[in-house]
């Protein structure tokens, strides 16, 4: 016993000194951890809350915190910590590196309460709901209801004006309420919610008392145990209340759609209501469940669309008013761009461009969440060097972070003039940290485009059509209101006089109002026209004749009036400029002619016409853009708009009827493919486990020439654009099919010329304009010229070959089954098993995707080194320097390897300049438009295609200095930072967006290595030392129309080429 007693003891002593040893480190271990700076003063219990206050304004209390303590720095809200980010290096770390661990939102009691627990869009897990308001309520398409409301507003006011006689006294923030109010209700629920309504001012009372109410720091949130303090300071009370305001308003909203639908149906355009409840019903969702998801995201919108853009605008004016003479330079360009005898249109705010930067400097003094809503972080993470914890909230002051003295001059002045000089190129969609109102990453709030269309049309309309002045004589108070969002705390009183003709204001309003609904009103007048064919059958014969010789008049003069009508709409809409002489049916193909090069004609026309200009092919229309400015705004802006491609007669016939990835239309089998190629042969890891492949087949090519170098007396004349042809050929072979399929010019087979050679004639055919493509009717002239025979007869040499290359495939598997490392086609084969895929759907397939990479990596890649080689034989100065660099980097004794690449900069720049210089697509791939958009301020309606001129763009002399001449250095000095994947639209070899090419890595990796190689390998020369001729060849590539004839000389050691 006494034994067992001591044995007890010491494992009891043995544990407790263990506990207390982990214990020790554990807590040594976290003191080593960084952790941020935190104000003195923090109480038990309640932190730093005591500093607050209830009426202070937070951004201004963490403002000054942080000229303390430094731009991160902690606080305790109660029992939870918040980092408080002031500046924009810290904010870009927290919404880059850091976006996935801050993207969850913090639970809160009033969101509780007045968010249905939690299920609003701006609170919740939101994935499925932010993409479904994206679509179906924040997208371009919904911007009539927006048009008409302003209109609507405008000419409330001027009537109200003249009624007072002739100046009018208002007060702006509940009217700007009002408008946003009518806009955001009638885009959700259908209707206009009048602003003088009883029910409509509960409704924004209640809105407005959401954002003051979850601005506060409320006892529940702040310390659990204490919550009952809410319930006895009424703070509950006042949620509860504001939450059952809100949702008797929205609650009325969906049963009013309930019942419309089971009265009369789904009927025409449907609002944000019914697609939710159409989704729900889809879905078998209970009826409470669909009503409540419902409810909390029309009130997301709501409160995104009304308060904050009431406050911004607010903000403005007040601005301009206290700054008399920014507002007259905004009304002198509104008088330029304009005039005074129509109102302002969407397409105009394009050339407003000091209306925009008043814009951006109002949200950059007074954003409307200056303290942005918190987030939390889900895992630990460093931010600034510091350690945070899970759990802790991310709280990012936007006042402080946009008036750094860092970043803006005269930071507290409101400058408008700044965005167009040193900061021209900030923009307020996420991207430039130090200007981001809206936000920045996962949680960027999704109704950005919204905001600023509603912002600058409503703006651009009130200072155009109004005289605007104070009340009395002082400046506009500028104080402001506490909450999530801070607007401001007086009201704003001014006075408006009308200063355009009154006939602007009576007819503008009318002719939107009625090219918006002429569809409406054609059906309406058919259904009457309907009832009255049926009702005449009821009357004499004498009647029913007399009515139906009316009838047909009345259905004519019907439909011409619609059409003037909506013919009218179409004529406000600014339209991109033509060159003159178009012809009927051929539209300006007869100005291009059969081969003329595209892209020098599209330049000399983008000389006369702009950077952005229509053509018509045939029947198409064609909007060609020559900039880099307008090339971002398709890429970016409009990039969605953009996504497909038009369908050709070539590709029909050759890429499988349009299943090749480069031409397919945009939708799910795009996607797939796209995904699979470039995770099964053109990523990096892909191409690391292929990397013997590249290096053997370089090799092998190198050690061939210099063979033949020794054969010849230590010299070779090279034809090299068939030579590199080979060599890529056989790199894309092996990786998709894995077989090799040429080597030295001897050794080649016929059917690797025939292969070679329609691939070829692929990129030369899809260049051409066939009469199919342009003016379908006459597509049997196509049959006549013999233009079908040349397609098909190279449909026909491709076909055949990629139809043995996946007959290869099925046998080696039928006999020998699934062995290591797959090829490309051995991956799409097993995969199109597991998918239960039937045979000629999947050889179909298979065939048209390896031709869609072949195509994609062989004669782009050819083009390019062959212009590459061109440029140095023609440039002994720049071949002399990139050969020193080699010598340099790599010496003598060894053969460049891939990591040698990275210090060969100028090799790099050589490349790049190639690219600038000779892009393999001068004019990117077209695309199509699937919906109407505007570009460059022009309104580009659906089915418009898309052509970039990237030779043109790409030799900008703004940009570019000394834009035609060969110059790699550029590179190395004021453009070293400018890349060519997508991302630096002065520079888009690969195109961007999208449809960017997926194939730039391995483009790069195949161009650097190779080049390296021949030059590290051998001396170059011409035939008699003459200049290489530089003339193009025309085709969707365009490669050199002569061959490249050069003369190489080894200048290693021979044992490196054996």
């Amino acid at each position: 016993m006494e034994s067992q007693e001591q044995l007890h003891f010491a494992l009891a002593f043995t544990i407790t000194i263990s506990i207390l040893v982990v214990t020790i480190l554990v807590k040594g271990n976290k003191r080593q951890k960084r952790r941020p700076p935190e104000p003195d003063g923090a109480l038990p219990f309640i932190g730093h809350l005591h500093l607050f206050g209830k009426n202070k304004l937070l951004h201004r209390i963490f403002a000054d915190m942080a000229d303390k303590h430094g731009p991160a720095f902690l606080i305790r809200l109660g029992v939870h910590r918040a980092l408080v980010v002031n500046n924009w290096e810290v904010a870009k770390e927290c919404f880059t590196t850091n976006d996935k661990v801050f993207s969850t939102r913090p639970k809160s009691i009033a969101v509780k309460y007045m968010g249905y627990d939690y299920k609003m869009l701006g609170f919740a897990p939101w994935r499925n709901m932010r993409k479904l308001a994206m679509v179906e309520l924040l997208s371009s398409r919904r911007l009539h209801v927006r048009d008409n409301e302003i209109g609507s507003f405008i000419k409330e006011l001027y009537e109200q004006s003249v009624k007072n006689g002739g100046v009018a006294v208002l007060e702006m923030k509940e009217r700007i309420g009002d408008l946003a109010t009518n806009i955001i209700v009638r885009m959700v629920a259908g209707k206009r919610y009048h602003g003088t309504s009883e029910e409509s001012r509960l409704f924004q009372k209640a809105l407005s008392d959401f954002f003051f109410l979850t601005g506060l720091f409320l006892v529940s949130d702040a310390i659990p145990s204490l919550c009952w303090l809410d319930v006895v300071m009424g703070n509950i009370g006042k949620i509860k209340r504001t939450a059952k305001e809100l949702d008797f308003a929205i609650g009325s909203w969906v049963n009013e759609h309930r019942e419309r639908r089971l009265d009369k149906g789904i009927e025409g355009n449907q609002d944000f209501i019914d697609v939710m409840l159409s989704i729900m019903d889809e879905n078998n969702v209970p009826t409470q469940e669909a009503d409540v998801t419902i409810k909390a995201n029309c009130l997301t919108l709501a409160l995104g669309g009304i308060d904050t853009n009431v406050a911004t605008l607010s903000w403005a004016i007040s601005l301009l008013l206290n700054n008399r003479h920014v507002l007259k330079k905004a009304q002198e360009e509104l008088d330029i761009h304009v005039g005074k005898q129509r109102q302002v249109e969407e397409s105009d705010i394009a050339n407003l461009v000091y209306l925009q930067a008043i814009t951006k400097e109002t949200m950059r003094l007074y954003p409307a969440t200056p303290v942005s809503v918190a987030r939390e972080a889900m895992d630990d993470c460093t931010v600034a060097g510091f350690h945070i914890p899970a759990g802790t909230q991310l709280l990012l002051n936007l006042w402080k972070l946009h008036r750094d003295p860092g970043i803006w001059h005269k930071r507290l002045d409101f400058l408008p003039e700044r965005f167009l000089s040193d900061h021209a190129n900030i923009d307020v969609r996420g991207q430039n940290f130090e200007l981001i109102p809206f936000g920045a990453g996962r949680r960027i709030c999704p109704g950005i485009t919204f905001a600023l269309h509603f912002q600058h049309l409503a703006l651009a309309r009130l200072l155009h059509g109004f005289e605007w002045g104070t009340v009395s004589v002082k400046g506009v108070d500028m104080s402001e209101r506490p909450g999530i969002i801070v607007s401001k705390a007086t009201p704003l009183e001014v006075t408006l006089t009308p200063k355009l003709p009154s006939s602007v204001h009576r007819t503008s309003l009318c002719l939107t109002f009625l090219a918006n609904k002429a569809c409406h009103y054609l059906e309406a007048i058919t259904v009457v026209l309907a009832n009255l064919v049926h009702y005449t059958m009821e009357l004499s014969e004498q009647f029913q004749e007399q009515l139906l010789l009316a009838l047909p008049l009345t259905i004519i003069i019907t439909i011409l009036v619609t059409f003037i009508l909506a013919n009218g709409n179409k004529q406000q809409q600014r339209r991109p400029p033509e060159p003159a002489g178009a012809l009927p049916f051929i539209g300006h193909l007869h100005l291009l002619g059969k081969s003329q090069l595209l892209h020098r004609k599209f330049a000399d026309m983008a000389d006369e016409y702009g950077p952005a200009f229509v053509i018509r092919l045939g029947v198409h229309r064609a909007l060609v853009v020559s900039n880099w400015e307008v090339a971002k705004e398709c890429f970016t802006t409009n990039d969605k708009v953009f996504p497909t491609r038009p369908k050709s007669l070539a590709v029909k016939y050759m890429g499988y009827d349009h299943k090749m990835l480069g031409f397919a239309p945009y939708g799910p089998y795009w996607r797939s493919m796209r995904k699979l190629a470039t995770v099964e042969l053109l990523s990096s890891r892909r191409l690391e486990l292929l990397k013997h492949v590249h290096d053997t087949e370089i090799s092998s090519f190198i050690k061939e020439w210099y063979e033949q170098s020794v054969k010849n007396g230590g010299s070779a004349v090279l034809e090299m654009k068939e030579r590199i042809g080979d060599l890529a050929t056989n790199i894309i072979v092996r990786m998709i099919a894995g077989k090799r399929y040429c080597g030295i010019k001897e050794s080649c087979s016929d059917e690797s010329r025939r292969w070679q050679k329609a691939l070829s004639d692929f990129f030369y055919l899809t260049g051409l304009f066939f009469v199919s493509d342009l003016i379908p009717f006459f597509g049997c002239l196509d049959v006549v010229m013999g233009n079908i025979g040349k397609i098909k007869r190279t449909a026909k040499e491709l076909d055949f070959v990629l139809e043995n290359w996946v007959n290869e495939h099925r046998e080696r598997r039928l006999n020998k089954g699934i062995e290591g490392d797959q090829d490309f086609v051995g991956v799409m084969l097993s995969i199109m098993d597991e998918n239960n895929v039937p045979t000629q759907e999947a050889d179909v397939t298979i065939k048209a995707t390896c031709l869609s990479l072949v195509l994609g990596v062989v004669d782009t890649n050819v083009v390019t080194l062959t212009w590459a080689i061109s440029l140095l034989l023609n440039n002994r100065h720049v071949l002399k320097k990139a050969q020193e660099e080699l010598d340099i980097h790599v010496g003598n004794q060894r053969q460049v390897e891939e990591s040698d690449i990275a210090n060969l900069v100028y090799l790099q720049a050589i490349i790049r300049e190639t690219l600038r210089l000779y892009p393999a697509t001068p004019i990117l791939v077209p695309r199509e438009a699937m919906e109407d958009c505007t570009v460059a301020g022009f309104h580009i309606p659906a089915g418009t295609r898309l052509l970039v001129n990237l030779w043109k763009l790409q030799r900008d002399p703004r940009i570019w200095h000394k834009p035609l001449d060969f110059l790699p250095e550029r590179f190395l000095s004021d453009h070293a930072n400018m890349d060519v994947r997508g991302q630096n639209f002065e520079l888009i070899p690969f195109g961007s967006g999208r449809r960017i090419c997926p194939g730039i890595t391995f483009a790069l990796h195949f161009q650097h290595l190779t080049l390296a190689r021949l030059l590290h390998g051998f001396k170059w020369g011409t035939i008699s030392d003459k200049a290489i001729d530089m003339s193009e060849s025309p085709g969707i590539t365009v490669p050199k129309a002569t061959p490249l004839e050069v003369t190489i000389t080894p200048k290693l050691p021979s044992m490196l080429y054996r």
